[in-house]
């Protein structure tokens, strides 16, 4: 249940899949631990991991359209859990299905909750519920089970950031995690995340490469999106920052571009998404609204799209540098002069945050009230 490449975005059915299994799979009363009569057919084990499939289907394909988690009621995601306790699921998919499960049980109480300073607290919980799947569900922490991790953080704070517009100090701080968080996964992404098979050990590791899923490059790119507009393209960012998050960009376009099979696949065209927008001048992000705001942190990527696509159809017209990204009300003169395909020689892990970055020493100095510690 994997997304499929096609040559265009609206093409892809995978959702309309994907619903069709989640149906098929409640008529057949899979999401409970005590399946129906029609089920009689199903082993013990295929019945429970079936559910388990869909339900992580569901939620890893509506969180990359912005669509929030339709399985997310407490005995459904209780069921979820007794089901990757009891039955013989590998360890690195139960951690993945217990990312979703956590990002299930709360994104619509941060979405339907208006008030910044509450959201500030429920982020913080979310995360520290994230980090102690690590010891709850036992699993080698391989790279990929990190990047399961930083994607679901990412998203998180992309969902925060974008809805947040009045609380400006809870934002930057957001913000930082993104950014912190966005380096990490391109550089895990560039180390080729250990990829390795035994049938195959001859296997080039790019060709090892094109065989993960759609996701996982949508995943990537949301981490490239999220550090091009608040830090490579913002003139509000410090300098370390920006180039920074400009050496990032520049390996997850040769990523993109080597990951390629055919000119119009999906990768290809991220890469070249990636390289218009690189070339194109700073801005304030202060003063720029996203086109989209109701697909949660998936809006950062929606908005890329529809400016390359608004690059592209003026380019026809005028020359790329007289092209607006966006409103550049106020926004500095200088280009943002660089090769996405030539990254710059700078370390990628020479940045790092707080270690207590949700601690209250960091927040004390925004004067923002968080609960108790969680720690």
């Amino acid at each position: 249940m994997w997304p499929f490449s096609t040559e265009k975005q609206p093409q892809d059915p995978s959702w309309l899949y994907c619903g069709i299994a989640v149906n098929a799979a409640v008529g057949m009363g899979l999401h409970h631990s005590r399946s129906m009569n029609s089920t009689r057919n199903i082993s013990m084990s295929s019945g429970p991991s079936t559910w388990l499939g869909c339900f992580f289907a569901s939620t890893t394909l509506g969180m990359f359209i912005g669509i929030p988690p339709s399985i997310n009621g407490p005995s459904d995601l209780e069921a979820i859990e007794q089901f990757v306790r009891r039955n013989p699921v590998q360890p690195e998919f139960s951690y993945q299905i217990m990312t979703q499960h956590t990002l299930a049980k709360f994104t619509n109480i941060l979405l339907e909750n208006s008030k910044d300073a509450i959201n500030c607290s429920l982020v913080k919980v979310v995360e520290t519920e994230l980090d102690g799947l690590k010891s709850r569900f036992l699993t080698d922490w391989t790279s990929k089970s990190e990047v399961t991790l930083l994607v679901a953080k990412l998203h998180l704070y992309t969902m925060m950031v974008v809805r947040m517009q009045s609380d400006l100090a809870s934002r930057e701080v957001l913000l930082k995690l993104g950014l912190s968080v966005s380096l990490r996964i391109v550089y895990l992404n560039d180390q080729g995340l250990a990829y390795r098979s035994t049938n195959y050990p001859d296997m080039p590791a790019a060709e090892l490469q094109r065989t993960l899923p759609k996701n996982h490059f949508r995943g990537l790119a949301l981490a490239t999106v999220f550090l091009l507009r608040y830090f490579a393209l913002n003139n509000q960012s410090s300098p370390e920052e920006r180039e920074l998050a400009r050496n990032h960009v520049a390996i997850a376009h040769t990523y993109f571009k080597a990951a390629s099979t055919a000119p119009q696949d999906d990768r290809a065209r991220v890469a070249r998404l990636f390289e218009t927008l690189s070339r194109q001048q700073p801005f304030d992000i202060d003063n720029a609204k996203l086109r989209t705001d109701n697909r949660m942190g998936w809006s950062l990527v929606n908005d890329t799209i529809e400016i390359g696509k608004e690059i592209r159809e003026n380019s026809e017209q005028s020359t790329p540098a007289e092209i607006p990204i966006i409103d550049r009300t106020g926004a500095s003169d200088q280009t943002l002069d660089f090769d996405p395909s030539v990254p710059s020689a700078f370390d990628p892990l020479d940045f790092s945050l707080p270690e207590d970055i949700w601690g209250d020493s960091l927040w004390g100095a925004f004067d923002i009230r968080i609960g108790p510690s969680m720690h």
